[in-house]
């Protein structure tokens, strides 16, 4: 297997630490990636018609909503109100 020069810039990096502080903040940081990496497809929820939600959908659909609501893409309460009284 061959490595790339990223790879083992780290390597070597990883390597030349002779204090455990850094390690163990290196460590952190490789459990907090793997951690996030995992909880991307966590089942954190399900629909009413049984269909789970997956927390990086999830993720995904708030911030296409704040970015809507961001641009003035929304209705306020009393619009739904009036358009609801419609139906």
């Amino acid at each position: 297997m061959a490595f790339s020069d990223l790879q083992m810039q780290l390597i070597k990096w990883i390597s030349a630490q002779e204090d455990t502080e850094s390690l163990v903040r290196l460590k952190g940081v490789m459990d907090d990636i793997d951690y996030d990496r995992q909880s991307d497809m966590k089942v954190i929820g399900y629909r009413p018609n049984g269909v789970r939600i997956i927390k990086s959908d999830f993720i995904r659909c708030i911030k296409q909503a704040e970015d809507e609501i961001s641009r003035g893409h929304f209705l306020s309460i009393e619009e739904v109100e009036k358009i609801s009284s419609k139906w």
